[in-house]
């Protein structure tokens, strides 16, 4: 029968325990004896009210009231806590070591190994996730459910392969149950953080048998040793033989090289050739060019002189022609300046004279209302002496009493 090397790690042991007041949830969560992990505390309920109570900082604190969950509870002291409200549940928020120890699980080819698994998780953080944790699963069914799935996960994974590839898929093995507890925890609040595979234990006869295998080995690399001097020496004698046929193939190179430089040689000359020939084409082509650059320039030269020139007389012509309308348009103004000068004289005066008749008349007005009143009356009695010389008159109404009134005046 195999037997196995006794392991230290102890299986873990998630809880929940009942303290007296939400103080005492410090000292439960940083008990660790027996390998319990303290995950929620529920302290006893108010018997009526309390006055001052305190509620403690760095937990997730749910509360009810008659029985009916409302949230999370903010930390601090409460002036009244009355009866009807209840402290359920007291979370730990820090994250936590899970120890799952696996025993004998079977390899693919049936060697039973002990497997050390260490598991990092937390609750929440947020207030939803927490509330599903406490009320769909609890500490309880939480350890059941770690442990079974750990143990699941670990048996498939080992179940796939042998026992000498156990020691070098321990980080494979590690990830694989980390993707299944997260997927499967996650929805329960619960967030899987790291898995680490601590220790793999393989049976003791067949350590026995690996160490034998271990000094087999050794013995074989020994034999490849000797084998490989033996292979080396093969290997000098036809590293001589090679060198011979690279001298004799340097001698062939030598020749095919002196051949390759005297048809280097021939390029070069017939290159020297071509570049003479072509040489006297560019001085050729550079002459006449040279010479349709000179003609070219003339031409520029003779074109710009005939407008510098056609300029100038037209600068003069305008500038002539400028000077005399400029003249023109001075004498214009000089005559209309003279002429609105003396109209401007002949209204002043003219203004004078109105104002100086205006005066008179305005001083003589007095003395002329008597004359025109008597001029006025004079002639109003010529009319009425018309009017009375010829024959009867019959007035009646109004008309005959004004002018009856104009004939005879009542003053």
């Amino acid at each position: 029968m195999a037997t196995h090397a006794i392991s230290t790690m102890q299986k873990s042991t998630l809880v929940q325990r009942r303290i007296g007041s939400p103080s005492d949830a410090a000292t439960e969560f940083n008990d660790r004896s027996n390998g319990q992990i303290v995950l929620v505390c529920t302290p006893s309920s108010a018997t009526f009210g309390q006055f001052f109570y305190s509620i403690p900082s760095g937990y997730t604190i749910l509360y009810q009231e008659w029985g009916a969950h409302r949230g999370v509870l903010e930390p601090g002291l409460k002036m009244w806590w009355p009866a009807w409200f209840h402290i359920s549940h007291i979370v730990t928020q820090g994250t936590l070591t899970f120890n799952a120890p696996t025993r004998q699980c079977p390899t693919a080819d049936n060697i039973m190994v002990n497997i050390d698994l260490s598991l990092t998780f937390s609750i929440g953080p947020d207030p939803d996730s927490v509330r599903d944790f406490c009320y769909l699963l609890g500490p309880a069914r939480m350890d059941q459910y770690m442990s079974s799935q750990t143990e699941e996960a670990i048996r498939g994974l080992v179940f796939s392969v042998t026992h000498d590839q156990v020691n070098d898929l321990r980080e494979e093995f590690a990830q694989g149950v980390l993707g299944t507890l997260q997927s499967k925890m996650q929805k329960f609040g619960i967030s899987v953080r790291t898995a680490k595979i601590t220790d793999v234990q393989l049976p003791q006869n067949l350590m026995a048998r690996l160490e034998n295998t271990t000094s087999f080995k050794t013995k074989i690399q020994e034999q490849r040793k000797l084998h490989e001097n033996t292979i080396r020496v093969i290997k000098d004698g036809a590293q001589q033989e090679i060198e011979q046929l690279v001298k004799n193939n340097a001698r062939l190179k030598q020749d095919i090289t002196a051949q390759i430089q005297r048809f280097e040689t021939e390029r070069k000359e017939l290159n020297s050739e071509a570049v003479g020939e072509n040489t006297v084409q560019v001085l050729d082509a550079t002459n006449d060019k040279e010479v349709a650059i000179s003609k070219t320039r003339g031409d520029l030269q003779a074109s710009r002189s005939k407008a510098q020139k056609d300029g100038e007389e037209l600068r003069r012509t305008t500038r002539i022609n400028c000077d005399q309308r400029v003249v023109e348009a001075q004498n214009a103004s000089s005559i209309l300046i003279l002429d609105s000068e003396s109209t401007l004289l002949d209204a002043n005066k003219k203004a004078e004279s109105i104002v100086i008749s205006a005066e008179a008349e305005n001083k003589s007005s007095k003395f002329l209302v008597e004359q025109r009143k008597f001029e006025i009356d004079r002639e109003k009695s010529t009319i009425m002496k018309k009017i009375a010389g010829n024959g009867r008159k019959f007035l009646s109404g109004k008309e005959g009493t004004a002018l009856f009134d104009q004939l005879v005046p009542a003053n």
